[in-house]
């Protein structure tokens, strides 16, 4: 099979949004007059990045959204108009976020590579695409100053989301590990699992991209999976794995990533060998 989809998380595989997440945290603290606290209690030592990135990581894969609550931080993504939603889109207007270094010239190889040749083989060029839980309208503007929203044919977002859900239906699309952002990214792309590359940097990201149920198919799909070592959870976590396990807590085995790489020059290449 021809690799016909290519999809992309953002935050930690393009945008290196770690270390504004830190500081976003200590400045929705701060406005809300509360200090910044583990899951366990102990305050957060406002210097420490990586101390930060180690519990937020292991936590968020495990509650999505309810990590701003168990770091002490008021949260109230369901309602409508979300005060922390509003906050943190004013915030990454003000802070800009910088691309991973090697990642535009990493994209624009892949987007040029996946045009039709003269190979008679290939009649449908290689579509890519964004899947994340921010919103297009946070990520757009910095997709558009790196010089790359133009590789792009199509995005899942928050806002897609929330559509998904319907009215009066509970918005789960920040709840990572979720396959409905997958399962609605295939069929926009008109790919199937197996001719779909998913790129991303969390143990959360591998385990959504297993066993999809795609719409309209009665087959699951699971996709390529590539991890990225320069993002959320890093390399050694990305080697580990995920434990699988029944519901008696017995184990059946781990899951890995198809593919680890450690720098962004390392995509192309990678992706070409599937086309």
């Amino acid at each position: 099979m021809t690799l016909l989809g290519g999809l992309f998380d953002y935050d930690g595989v393009i945008g290196d949004t770690k270390a504004r997440q830190f500081e976003w945290y200590k400045e929705w603290a701060r406005q809300n007059k509360v200090d910044l606290k583990f899951p366990d209690g102990s305050k957060v030592d406002p210097n420490d990045l990586e101390g930060f990135l180690a519990q937020y990581n292991s936590t968020y894969a495990l509650n999505g959204t309810k990590t701003y609550n168990l770091f002490g931080l008021p949260c109230d993504f369901d309602a409508e108009n979300s005060k922390v939603w509003a906050a943190y889109e004013l915030f990454n207007e003000n802070n800009p976020v910088k691309i991973f270094p090697g990642m535009k010239e990493a994209l624009i190889k892949i987007w040029k590579d996946g045009r039709l040749d003269s190979d008679d083989k290939k009649n449908r060029s290689l579509r890519l695409a964004i899947n994340t839980t921010s919103s297009w309208k946070s990520i757009y503007p910095a997709l558009k100053r790196f010089g790359i929203s133009h590789i792009f044919d199509s995005y899942c977002t928050s806002e897609i989301l929330k559509k998904q859900a319907g009215e009066g239906g509970k918005y789960e699309g920040n709840n990572k590990p979720s396959k409905v952002s997958i399962a609605l990214m295939l069929n926009i792309l008109g790919s199937r699992g197996n001719t779909t590359i998913h790129v991303g940097d969390t143990i959360a990201d591998l385990r959504a991209s297993q066993d999809v149920l795609e719409h309209l198919m009665i087959k699951d799909e699971t996709l390529i999976t590539v991890g990225v070592a320069w993002g959320y959870d890093g390399g050694e976590v990305l080697h580990k794995g995920y434990n699988l396990k029944d519901n008696k807590g017995n184990s059946l085995g781990t899951l890995n990533f198809n593919h680890i790489i450690e720098h962004p020059s390392q995509l192309p290449a990678l992706i070409k060998k599937y086309r």
